[in-house]
């Protein structure tokens, strides 16, 4: 009886651990573009990565380019990383120390920004910036969509400004 009470003990002990195992990385992002030029327009891609789970690298990450304006164009295009690991937590200044970004225990969040200038073939009214990936942070409000993420910004370069 004592010997099936430690095995049951045991397997509820070994699944606790399982199932409190979560991975939560990234709470945001988005993609940004500005004008600089004809249909030439800076390419902003901004995440924000829980300091306390931190996978992302300072290499290119790539985004998708399309349209649907039978423009042919190279993609995935990778933007250049241009700040890697700045912090941005939601802390008081004296408690930024304490943040997990530091050792510390408080919540914290990086943010990385990758950028290019991108010239694009023509104008139309629909060149589409995605980018994609997965390990987003739980949210209660999302739910069935799985822990992947999708980002896009939509630019119709015909009534942009030079």
């Amino acid at each position: 009886m004592i010997t099936k009470f430690k095995y049951i003990l045991s397997a509820i002990i070994v699944l606790a651990m399982v199932f409190s195992v979560k991975a939560s990385h990234v709470p945001g992002g988005n993609i940004t573009y500005q004008c600089v030029g004809p249909n030439t327009y800076v390419v902003t891609l901004t995440l924000f990565e829980d300091c306390g789970t931190a996978f992302e690298t300072n290499g290119p990450e790539p985004i998708t380019i399309s349209n649907d304006c039978g423009y042919s164009f190279t993609s995935p295009y990778n933007l250049t990383n241009i700040a890697f690991q700045t912090e941005v937590s939601q802390l008081c200044d004296l408690s930024l120390p304490l943040s997990e970004c530091n050792g510390g225990s408080l919540p914290g969040v990086y943010m990385h920004v990758w950028q290019d200038t991108i010239t694009l073939p023509g104008p139309c009214d629909s060149w589409t910036f995605s980018y994609s990936s997965c390990c987003r942070n739980q949210s209660n409000n999302l739910t069935g969509t799985g822990n992947n993420y999708y980002w896009e910004s939509v630019l119709n370069s015909t009534t942009a400004a030079m």
